[in-house]
């Protein structure tokens, strides 16, 4: 399930990988890690991720 809370953010739910939200952007998963300044692939729900527009 995805909830987006604008063009540019998407707010991680349970379930979500990192994989699996680069995946539903068509980007890579370095490239999602880059746009939010992500040392490691560890996520939470509630999390507010940058996402290219």
């Amino acid at each position: 399930m995805l909830f987006v809370t604008s063009s540019n953010t998407y707010i991680v739910q349970k379930g979500d990988s990192l994989y699996s939200i680069a995946k539903k952007y068509g980007i890579t998963v370095d490239k999602l890690k880059e746009l939010n300044n992500l040392k490691s692939n560890i996520i939470n729900i509630g999390q507010i991720l940058k996402i290219p527009s």
